[in-house]
């Protein structure tokens, strides 16, 4: 990564919409400014904004890496309703044996 590199800014917070495009304004050891929030520093080794209180953004260097976080925000976010809405009770026993045996893979 250097300067000019085009990064993307994804909103962490709801009040923040739409996923930016900017570049990369001033690159150091440890953090990264972009054009698009040229008083923030974001952490090099895992994009998150740098501040005391929750971060406002997150960058990516690539936009597949930003659609993968993305898909995988929305998957679990899918599975996790679903367990909390009680449709488990609806499943059958070859679908819980199922889900049961890719838990079990994840241990």
């Amino acid at each position: 990564m250097k300067i000019g590199d085009k990064v993307w800014l994804l909103p962490l917070r709801r009040n923040r919409s739409g996923i930016k495009e900017s570049f990369i304004s001033k690159c150091g050891n440890k953090y990264i400014y972009v054009d698009a929030c040229p008083r923030d520093k974001f952490d090099k080794n895992n994009g998150y904004e740098v501040t005391e209180y929750t971060p406002s953004y997150r960058i990516f260097f690539t936009l597949e890496e930003l659609e993968l976080y993305n898909e995988t925000i929305q998957l679990k976010d899918k599975i996790t309703s679903f367990f909390y809405n009680g449709k488990v009770g609806k499943l059958n026993i070859d679908q819980l044996r199922s889900i049961h045996k890719i838990l079990e893979g994840t241990t």
